[in-house]
């Protein structure tokens, strides 16, 4: 895997076609096969849709220079999570999207917010983005501190289609906030 950020615990790394045939998906299959790591969203993936979904980083990647990263963690060689930054839409609002998810087993030892710290500086430093957002579940109250702590601000609730019309906490932070907090 092409290495795009480096952290002081992890590597951030583009998913590549050839990483990703079906031998090679185990990694990230575990992660979004799994329903206690998935249980914010729908439902857990099967094997095709974690093919789809790296397709579509892949895509993104290759249309707007970002997409899905793996996220691997230096000391064990492990894909422990996915995120990233992705072009979609929310509340009727085009938008870059800020994505995580942690395998169950290592939330809660600052992998998320380190992950994210890196993707939202690379974001407007490098690709001069001039806003992130990131959506999450109501009751998701960890991801909801999160966004918080990366210096977020709730733009709204919304009833999300794409996730059992459930509520969602729709969150953004622009570059100028970015740069005051730098």
């Amino acid at each position: 895997m092409k290495k795009l950020l480096e952290t002081e615990r992890l590597f951030l790394c583009f998913y590549e076609k050839i990483d990703y045939e079906e031998k090679n998906i185990d990694g990230i299959y575990s992660l979004l096969a799994d329903p206690m790591t998935m249980r914010f969203w729908p439902k857990p993936y099967t094997k095709e849709q974690v093919k789809e979904w790296i397709t579509k980083s892949i895509d993104n990647c290759n249309n707007y220079g970002i997409g899905r990263l793996a996220i691997i963690e230096k000391v064990t060689g492990k894909q422990i999570g996915d995120c990233g930054i992705m072009r979609g839409v929310f509340a009727e609002e085009e938008c870059w999207d800020l994505g995580i998810i942690i395998h169950y087993q290592y939330e809660a030892r600052g992998y998320a917010s380190e992950a994210c710290k890196a993707l939202i500086r690379y974001a407007f430093e490098n690709l001069q983005l001039s806003a992130l957002r990131a959506n999450t579940p109501a009751d998701h109250k960890a991801a909801r501190w999160l966004a918080l702590r990366l210096g977020m601000k709730l733009l709204k609730i919304f009833n999300n289609s794409k996730n059992r019309d459930i509520e969602t906490a729709l969150y953004e932070i622009t570059r100028e906030d970015f740069l005051v907090r730098k």
